[in-house]
């Protein structure tokens, strides 16, 4: 847009102020259309909490207006008169004169009464839907009747994939605030930030270094193959011609002379491989 200004300045030095006028009025419209037209397109967030039908809309547009109000309190809501136009549409008395903890009891008892209708919520939305089909079908409305159609198989596929990830998906765990550990043979619970921190920070510290403590990290051996195998005794494990040094883990020699066998193997294996490659996975 300041694109646009800067050179609507170059044609107000180049055209006659009757034109520059109408070439900003075209400008403006165009503007305020591409404006309307991202409000309208962009991504909403759908709430499934609980499934709408006309009276479930009604008392979350109540719940809606009750906040609006509560913020009007607090000195948020700088115009007033929007406020007012809803909350008479909606049935809502005295909106600005209600003291504030009248309009918070009023949240609560709205809040209450949604979750009691959450309980026959898909009930009425099958109803809306269904009469909202048999309206389309006498209208004669072809469109209506082909988009109503799609949400009711849409939202019944929703629900046919719900009932399955909940027995087939693992639970999603949510954010940890307390952890419990053994001290000397005694549940210990911390359920402070500072202790939760600190005995978490300790558990995780010894699990990222147990591979510290592995044979394969100590001694000559991890001298002469290097932190990340990079040095020649590394090669010559893998050729089968390295002499492991006096001391080393016999568990320790055998699995790396497993792993040499394993890649001779490879190498002198001359038959097709077995694995998939990435042209037969695009392919299949």
């Amino acid at each position: 847009m300041h694109e646009k200004l800067l050179r609507l300045k170059v044609l107000d030095e180049s055209v006659s102020a009757a034109d520059y006028q109408l070439m900003h009025n075209k400008w403006d419209d165009e503007l305020g259309d591409f404006m309307a037209s991202a409000e309208e397109q962009c991504p909403k967030f759908k709430s499934c909490q609980i499934e709408y039908s006309p009276t479930v809309g009604l008392w979350l547009e109540r719940r809606s207006i009750l906040k609006w109000i509560l913020r009007w309190h607090d000195g948020k809501v700088p115009d007033s008169r929007n406020l007012e136009r809803a909350a008479r549409r909606n049935g809502i008395e005295s909106p600005l004169t209600s003291p504030r903890e009248d309009i918070e009891a009023r949240l609560v008892a709205c809040i209450g009464h949604l979750m009691e209708l959450r309980k026959i919520a898909p009930e009425l939305r099958t109803k809306h839907l269904r009469q909202c089909l048999v309206t389309a079908i006498e209208n004669g409305d072809e469109e209506a009747i082909q988009e109503i159609t799609r949400i009711r198989r849409k939202e019944c596929d929703r629900k046919r994939r719900m009932n399955i990830n909940k027995y087939v998906k693992p639970n999603q765990g949510r954010m940890v605030m307390a952890v419990q550990v053994d001290e000397n043979g005694t549940p210990v619970r911390y359920d402070s930030h500072d202790g939760f921190v600190r005995v978490v920070n300790s558990r995780i510290g010894q699990r990222y270094k147990l591979g510290l403590r592995s044979p394969l990290s100590m001694g000559q051996l991890a001298e002469d193959i290097g932190q990340y195998a990079e040095k020649e005794a590394a090669q010559r494990i893998l050729d089968g011609t390295y002499e492991f040094p006096e001391g080393t883990d016999e568990a320790l020699i055998e699995l790396l002379k497993e792993a040499a066998r394993i890649r001779v193997a490879f190498d002198t294996n001359d038959t097709e491989p077995d694995y998939v490659t990435v042209e037969d996975f695009i392919g299949y």
